[in-house]
């Protein structure tokens, strides 16, 4: 494989995982189909699938992305041949960070969708105009103050 082409690999298999299909990556990056399966079939060979890589760019949540991390670091500890150097250490401090903020999120989150629930609620009982124009000024204030607090 020539060395321009090699370099288009990573391209590829990014484009695969934000949802382009084979024949699209083809032409994105001006190369043959063939390359592309090729690639795809050589990369699930040597543990690396697409089709894994298209799952955790869908991925929005912050304790997917932190297991989609953790899984990363099991795989370059477990791989004797990767010299895991100072990006592996950069990708551990980086699973830290997100952990801790998970920490300082993951109550928030619980609480918007309760939050979302209590909404849901509210438009399915037939509340009166009044009563959901309350509603909407309990949930506006209590967004206020969670943001007043950095939560």
């Amino acid at each position: 494989m020539g060395r321009a082409k090699a370099e288009l690999r990573p391209q590829a298999r990014a484009l695969y995982a934000q949802g382009m299909d084979c024949e699209k990556v083809a032409g994105a990056l001006g190369v043959g189909v063939s390359s592309i399966y090729r690639w795809q079939k050589q990369d699930g060979e040597a543990g690396c699938s697409w089709d894994a890589g298209r799952a955790d760019f869908r991925v929005q949540d912050l304790r997917g992305v932190i297991a989609i991390l953790h899984r990363r670091l099991a795989t370059i500890a477990a791989d004797e041949k990767t010299a895991a150097g100072p990006w592996a250490d950069r990708l551990v401090k980086v699973v830290s960070a997100l952990e801790y903020m998970e920490g300082k999120t993951g109550n928030v989150n619980m609480k918007l969708e309760v939050c979302d629930e209590i909404g849901t609620f509210c438009s399915s009982a037939g509340l009166s105009d009044d009563d959901l124009a309350v509603m909407r000024r309990v949930f506006d204030a209590y967004l206020t103050d969670l943001k007043a607090r950095n939560l």
